[in-house]
């Protein structure tokens, strides 16, 4: 319903807010301070506004035809006050029922969202800033988790339409493929032997697995064959840090911050080396594990109890 009011004379809106007052008894005390004159200036002001009520039923505009502007719009609105209240139920319940599921855009989801946080404050109900950000956050998957602690953490206070936009870059930028890196050494070095697999580059869903000797990574092959995913293992014979090294090359740049997780079982005394490396091939929220980190148990022994070889190689990498 419209209700669209024209005045045929200027400075007559208070029409529609204020209601035409009651003259007092003039018996009374109050009639001597009562304005006659403003009284029924009040009164002509309100009848000389033309009201045209378009898209209402005929038998509403007959109710209506006799009534002051002011009058008028408080009855419509404890006419419509029911239905107003309905949609503002239903628009909450979907708004507060918004989840991002797996595999949907998250543009699409919060533009959703934004819509209905938009048709609230069309009926009067307008969200605070926060609430609305708040709401948007809660509804997206854990995958966006490290983006609503930098959010949170930094107190960004941005509109909706720019949070929007930073949850599309940051979807785009993390949209990179699932990879696992896994490094394996043992005492004897060997030489990279295929050497096409140095120029190969992370594909999609893959397990990049390095280890000097291949005779290990055979023992599995019929197992994952039989799973279906050998095609899924990039095996390279070889010491690790050459092929870290070659992942982090210029021209395989975009291997940083690919890497889901990373295992690493190798030889201890190079592990810092590895950490270095690994930490930039992760991306953020990635997981490194460590074999052995424990040492059969002589990180919790005493200090006296370490061998000063064993204490001199510690202290030599922290």
């Amino acid at each position: 319903m419209i209700l669209q009011c024209l005045k045929r004379h200027d400075k007559v809106e208070y029409v529609l807010d204020k209601p035409i007052g009651v003259i007092p008894d003039k018996e009374s005390l109050e009639f001597a301070t009562f304005d006659v004159e403003a009284h029924q200036k009040h009164i002509d002001n309100a009848s000389d506004a033309q009201c045209v009520m378009s898209s209402m039923s005929l038998e509403l505009q007959r109710q209506h035809e006799h009534m002051f502007p002011y009058e008028m719009l408080k009855h419509l609105e404890s006419l419509y006050a029911s239905q107003a209240q309905t949609m503002e139920y239903e628009i909450l319940r979907d708004l507060f029922k918004c989840k991002l599921h797996d595999g949907s855009k998250v543009s699409e989801h919060v533009l959703k969202m934004i819509g209905l946080i938009e048709r609230l404050a069309s009926i009067g109900m307008v969200l605070p800033e926060n609430v609305s950000t708040n709401l948007i956050l809660q509804s997206l998957l854990s995958s966006f988790e490290n983006f609503i602690v930098n959010f949170n953490v930094n107190s960004t206070k941005v509109g909706l339409p720019e949070l929007h936009n930073r949850l599309k870059t940051y979807e785009s930028s993390t949209a990179k493929v699932k990879s696992v890196l896994m490094v394996s050494s043992s005492a004897k070095s060997s030489k990279w032997k295929n050497k096409q697999q140095q120029k190969k580059k992370t594909s999609k869903d893959v397990t990049t697995a390095i280890d000097v000797n291949r005779s290990w990574y055979e023992i599995g092959l019929p197992i994952l064959d039989k799973a279906g995913v050998t095609h899924k293992i990039n095996f390279i014979e070889s010491e690790a840090l050459p092929v870290l090294d070659q992942l982090l090359k210029d021209v395989y740049a975009e291997n940083k911050g690919t890497f889901d997780f990373a295992f690493v079982d190798a030889d201890k005394d190079k592990y810092a080396n590895y950490h270095e490396r690994v930490l930039e091939l992760l991306k953020p929220g990635g997981i490194a594990v460590y074999d052995n980190t424990l040492w059969a148990g002589t990180v919790a022994m005493d200090e006296g109890s370490v061998p000063e070889s064993e204490l001199a190689s510690i202290r030599g990498r922290l």
